[in-house]
């Protein structure tokens, strides 16, 4: 697998949409590390996508997601859910919020540093605005595939991989 490290394509305009997105990322990422387990479980349970709630949207249904498995002896035992809405104001917040959460240092890492690179020339060419619709479409339109391929899952998709793969692809 290649990692790239820098790009050589001259950019004229200052890239503030960019930057403001990674500097978003890394302060929410600050703001998760600070809660404990099972409390950033129930973040990304409550702010993350979670298929089935789209599913099952303004049906006034509780959606049960996992927020944490018991182990007993070792092994994988009984997990604690978080029951979660499916009021269609509830739903479509996550939409948004699950492209600012991540799973871990690395994850972000990957993604603003992806970002970083690439980004700059697309904002450059499509301009600030455009830039953040074009990288927010991105996110929901990946979310949205994942929803397809799989309409009832109850775990909570967080990240800002889709969005960065839209910004790879452009």
């Amino acid at each position: 697998m290649l990692f790239p490290l820098y790009v050589l394509n001259p950019r004229l305009r200052f890239p503030a949409i960019t930057l403001l997105i990674i500097a978003a990322n890394f302060l929410c990422m600050l703001w998760q590390i600070q809660l404990s387990e099972q409390d950033q479980n129930i973040v990304a349970a409550e702010h993350g996508f979670v298929p089935a709630r789209l599913t099952f949207l303004g049906t006034h249904k509780m959606v049960a997601v996992p927020v944490q498995t018991i182990r007993v002896f070792g092994m994988p035992g009984p997990q604690l859910v978080r029951p979660v809405s499916t009021d269609p104001r509830d739903v479509y917040f996550t939409f948004f919020t699950m492209m600012f959460l991540h799973g871990g240092w690395m994850h972000l890492l990957m993604n603003m540093w992806m970002l970083w690179l690439f980004a700059p020339n697309i904002e450059d060419r499509l301009g600030h605005l455009v830039f953040l619709m074009f990288y927010v479409l991105g996110g929901v339109v990946a979310m949205l595939a994942f929803w397809a391929s799989d309409p009832l899952g109850r775990m909570p998709v967080i990240g800002a991989s889709g969005a960065v793969a839209a910004v790879l692809g452009a």
